[in-house]
């Protein structure tokens, strides 16, 4: 059986074990079985999650395997923007990225800012695909990021390279203030609504002739032209607890949009930002919204951008 024309799906098994917890037994592998008189042939090592308060508040997830496509301009201002709105760390699957690419990854590394995971799955092309699995196996991604983060962040983001969760709120520089002004501190999952950016409509001038902005392409200052913000559950994203999520898809999509455990933020306080190509005729007569409220944050991020790309081009390991 094949899912959306793919060879192989994404499946989570989950396995409680409370009754063996609560007699002090500690699994440390485990195996999957088609019954009872089926032989393991396999053993998978369980990664216990420490038991301990997270030391970080904010982690972001990025929500897809970086690929030889990725342009890394892009990356450093994704991850320099995310660290202004709070980010203390970032988790990375590689599935195939170009030498330039391999050089920030190292770079974020030995700052000890981010942990980059090789993502090996089915790539032999399919079909139309150029994987045999939708996305590179992004659900499975997701779940491996969110059973990492458990205890060791307070909040996690899951989002791609082209999304941004944006405080704006006028008295609200980053997340937590995002989160507080809100009201959202005691939920489980914060729910960010959708916006999409064009970045084929023509660019802003505001920043388009600053002196930093030279090396920097595809930025997120640029393009200040955007749709009105989804209703909730439609494409929007989640700060979530980790500990408090049993799957992936709900820490996109909550189960139930009107538990009591999920806070929607309302677009005064913050929204989920998407920067995306419209090429088709509808999109391109779209009577979009001028929105340059990130310009709020560009001097501080074009200064942070261009240390990261001055830091990593000085040194001589990479031939720069």
């Amino acid at each position: 059986m094949l899912y959306f024309d793919f060879r192989y799906t994404d499946v989570s098994f989950f396995c409680p074990y409370p009754r063996l917890i609560s007699s002090g037994i500690r699994l440390d592998y485990l195996t999957l079985i088609r019954n009872a008189s089926h032989s393991p042939t396999f053993l998978l090592e369980i990664h216990h999650v420490p038991q301990e308060e997270p030391r970080r508040q904010f982690s972001v997830c990025l929500g897809g395997s970086l690929l030889n496509i990725a342009n890394y301009n892009q990356f450093v201002e994704w991850v320099e923007l995310n660290r202004m709105f709070g980010a203390e760390h970032f988790t990375v699957y590689v599935t195939n990225v170009s030498t330039d690419m391999k050089a920030y990854l190292q770079f974020y590394e030995k700052r000890k800012v981010m942990t980059v995971y090789d993502w090996k799955v089915p790539t032999e092309t399919y079909g139309s695909h150029c994987s045999d699995v939708r996305c590179y196996a992004q659900l499975t991604l997701y779940n491996d990021c969110i059973s990492r983060s458990i205890n060791r962040t307070r909040y996690l983001i899951l989002c791609d390279l082209d999304e941004f969760i944006v405080p704006r709120d006028p008295d609200a520089n980053n997340w937590a203030d995002m989160i507080r002004e809100a009201g959202c501190e005691h939920h489980s999952y914060i729910l960010a609504k959708h916006t999409a950016f064009n970045i084929t409509a023509p660019i802003d001038p505001v920043f388009a002739s600053h002196p930093l902005m030279t090396p920097h392409d595809h930025s997120v200052l640029l393009y200040t032209r955007r749709m009105d913000f989804f209703m909730e559950g439609v494409r929007g994203k989640c700060i979530v607890r980790p500990e408090r999520v049993r799957s992936a898809s709900s820490a996109h999509s909550p189960p139930n949009p009107k538990a009591k455990d999920l806070c929607v933020l309302d677009p005064r306080y913050g929204g989920l930002y998407h920067y995306r190509h419209f090429n088709t005729p509808t999109f391109k007569n779209y009577l979009y919204i001028t929105d340059q409220y990130m310009h709020r944050f560009g001097e501080e991020l074009l200064e942070r951008a261009t240390s990261a790309h001055h830091k990593l081009r000085i040194s001589p390991k990479h031939g720069h």
